[in-house]
């Protein structure tokens, strides 16, 4: 059984590799998705940082042509919006959290609260974990339903940007919240986070200071 959190680089990218994940493409995904997402400005209504941040996770984990190579495809099942890996029976689903995501000592909180889809995604889950420690699972009617539902938890702010990929186990209060495997992809503070340092108005730039020749 795999181990709840992994966090060193001779863990993680073995386990990626098993779940067709490799972390060097995690991890370029991650860096294009924020550089849109740091788009976002106040003028925005209030709910585009979190869309824009699912919206272009989703688009270029679809759109990588490394994760094509090993199997992934687009997949809406149960307009759960993410990827799919056949081989594997594996979905991954972007999802906003709060500052834990990539603390090995907390769990990370989904920013929203989850419907009846994510409900039953996340009770497979638990099903088939539970049935493996005794017999063998049956199989679903629906075979996508049969799936590892996996999680791209996010959190992205001007201070601070980390991520994991994880096994969703259980909801409090309708937010995601528990895990039964963890894989950290980057702790808060390895990345730097969405603010960038403003251009030097050029009235303000340094400037060499003329000499001064008095005429005697």
């Amino acid at each position: 059984m795999p181990k709840p959190v992994l966090i060193e680089d001779f863990e993680v990218i073995p386990r990626l590799i098993e779940l067709g994940l490799p972390k060097e493409v995690a991890l370029d995904i991650l860096d294009r998705a924020v550089g849109e997402r740091a788009r976002v400005n106040a003028n925005d209504p209030v709910s585009t940082p979190g869309n824009e941040m699912r919206r272009w996770l989703t688009r270029y984990l679809r759109e990588s042509k490394e994760l094509k190579a090993l199997g992934w495809v687009s997949c809406a099942h149960e307009q759960l919006e993410g990827i799919r890996n056949d081989g594997l029976k594996i979905k991954l689903v972007p999802l906003n959290t709060d500052v834990r995501a990539g603390m090995p000592s907390k769990e990370p909180v989904s920013v929203s609260d989850k419907g009846p889809k994510v409900v039953k995604a996340i009770k497979g889950n638990e099903d088939r974990r539970q049935a493996s420690l005794f017999t063998e699972t049956e199989s679903a009617p629906d075979p996508l339903s049969d799936y590892d539902f996996l999680y791209y938890c996010v959190h992205a702010s001007d201070k601070s940007l980390s991520a994991e990929i994880s096994r969703p186990s259980g909801l409090v209060k309708g937010f995601v919240a528990h895990y039964s495997e963890r894989i950290i992809l980057c702790q808060p503070g390895e990345k730097s986070g969405l603010r960038r340092p403003s251009p030097v108005s050029e009235d303000f730039a340094e400037v060499e200071k003329p000499t001064v020749i008095r005429k005697g």
